[in-house]
């Protein structure tokens, strides 16, 4: 036994205004498609569903009690087809994201906003995490996207994405390297300074640096935060060096950003599963990323 969503539909009109007619205008088909599908739908479930008088069809004592199924059926197909559509048009669902912290404080948190406007009825979930804990996440598919850093270990994972980042040396305002248009490692050596702590991105990327360069900073503080870092030297307690993603308009008023050279740069890449097929909202997160250009 075989029959569709059209069978249904057909069959339901006309249970409802007792002709094809009518029925044929409320599906916007050809009234000899009506009869055509009633007698496909007739054959399929093999019994005479209407008794065809002048005064148009009558429904057989099978019909009517088919005909409650069938509203049932119908209603699941509509609300099937609503959900498809939801999805289809982004106006509901749920996007899980998994990021590092400082992009979670950063040009995520700030530019999530308009994201969230323009897709009212999808719920966002972002969860700060380590950079393992962000490449497991993904590849078990507990989140649908990752914000994190080149390169990627897991071979589970793949880059939909990719931006490169330069770190910026930050003091406070009356600070004497205030007068330096740009820092080198070597200027710090002889300050105090705030850094991440040993094993986060950027502090692995600072120590190979002065260690290359044959420097041994004074690290006074390390906090695993780069928004800590920022709020310690916006209140006199030494040198940070960061992303300067995770400085807002307000930091830029209190402290000195300084850039680093020779640069010290790296890849932050947007990354999801392998083996699954994007969300549609995945996609159209990573299309406002592409525009966000972070």
């Amino acid at each position: 036994m075989y029959f569709n969503y059209n069978h249904l539909r057909v069959f339901r009109e006309v249970m409802i205004h007792g002709s094809a007619t009518r029925a044929a205008l409320e599906v916007n088909i050809t009234q000899s498609s009506v009869s055509r599908i009633l007698k496909e739908f007739e054959h399929n479930v093999g019994f005479r569903l209407f008794d065809r008088e002048r005064t148009g069809l009558r429904p057989t004592r099978e019909a009517q009690k088919l005909f409650k199924d069938v509203q049932r059926a119908y209603a699941t197909f509509t609300d099937v087809k609503q959900t498809a559509l939801s999805i289809q048009n982004k106006e509901e669902g749920q996007l899980r994201i998994a990021a590092l912290a400082v992009y979670v404080d950063g040009f995520v948190s700030r530019g999530l906003s308009r994201f969230t406007h323009k897709y009212p009825g999808i719920h966002i979930q972002i969860i700060a995490a380590a950079k393992p804990d962000i490449e497991k996440l993904v590849a078990t598919e507990q989140v649908d996207l990752g914000i994190t850093t080149l390169p990627i270990t897991s071979d589970m994972i793949t880059i939909r994405n990719s931006f490169r980042r330069n770190a910026v040396c930050i003091f406070p305002r009356k600070h004497a390297l205030c007068k330096e248009k740009k820092i080198t490692l070597s200027d710090l050596v002889d300050h105090q300074l705030i850094l991440q702590c040993t094993g986060a991105p950027l502090r692995t990327l600072l120590d190979m640096n002065f260690l290359e360069q044959g420097l041994e900073p004074k690290v006074r503080v390390e906090i695993e935060s780069q928004r800590a870092i920022v709020n310690l030297v916006c209140t006199g307690g030494g040198v940070g060096v960061v992303d300067p993603d995770i400085l807002s308009d307000q930091d830029r008023n209190q402290l000195c950003c300084r850039p680093l050279v020779p640069s010290l740069d790296w890849s932050i890449a947007l990354v999801s599963a392998k083996r699954v097929t994007p969300l549609q909202i995945a996609d159209a997160f990573l299309d406002w990323m592409k525009d966000l250009n972070p």
